[in-house]
């Protein structure tokens, strides 16, 4: 994609983020575009060891969840890079790991760089882009969708019947309660992103959300 291959820049971030939070975190994303998949394995062993040493110091990330792998299917079939660990076929959505997920796949005997547990999520909203990134958590490893939350019962309930979801909020507060969601998804009209992000976080939730983070720069340096 034209950009400069930095795989300590993923140890760099995590240590940025806990010195400006100083809360647990979970990565939801990082890799390249490169049709050269020994350069993507290149990649991600450096960038992981990189993060080991950034635990070892006592960074305190909570897991690796690569979506990198299902991102492939949303921005390639638009875009055509060459995203992800696994080849998808753009017919019937099968997928093909990549010889680069090995690299992902191998667990580090007496580190904390393992392959997760499952974790579980819960969508804030119930729009067009809610349905999409349903779409890439199917692809995803290591995801379970159990909850879906909306300001009217009616459509979280509608939402969650089509999609498959076991509980269904008219209120985004409740899901935030729901002790089994680990990661809140925020797919909201953008004047709630950051007051839905701020109450999750506070509830104990990892948060992913879209963009923007916040409506004015007092909200973004919150």
């Amino acid at each position: 994609m034209g950009s400069e291959i930095e795989p300590l820049s993923l140890a760099g971030a995590v240590r940025y983020a806990h010195e400006a939070t100083a809360v647990p975190f979970l990565i939801t994303e990082h890799g390249m575009s490169t049709a050269d998949d020994q350069q993507r394995a290149a990649f991600i062993e450096p960038s992981l060891d990189g993060l080991l040493e950034a635990m070892t110091e006592g960074v305190p990330v909570a897991g690796l969840l690569p979506l990198d792998a299902a991102r492939q299917l949303r921005v390639g079939l638009r875009l055509r890079h060459q995203l992800g660990l696994h080849e998808v076929d753009r017919e019937t959505f099968a997928r093909t790991p990549k010889p680069s997920r090995r690299c992902l796949r191998c667990d580090r005997e007496g580190t904390r760089i393992s392959r997760m547990t499952t974790t579980r999520w819960g969508i804030a909203g119930t729009g067009g882009i809610a349905r999409t990134t349903m779409k890439d958590l199917r692809l995803t490893e290591n995801v379970e969708v159990v909850a879906v939350s909306s300001r009217d019962q009616a459509r979280a309930d509608a939402f969650a019947g089509q999609e498959g979801i076991p509980r269904a909020y008219g209120d985004y507060a409740r899901m935030l309660e729901d002790p089994d969601v680990d990661v809140v998804y925020i797919c909201t009209p953008h004047g709630s992103h950051f007051p839905m992000a701020a109450a999750a976080i506070e509830a104990g939730k990892h948060v992913l959300g879209e963009k923007p983070l916040g409506v004015d720069a007092g909200q973004a340096r919150s």
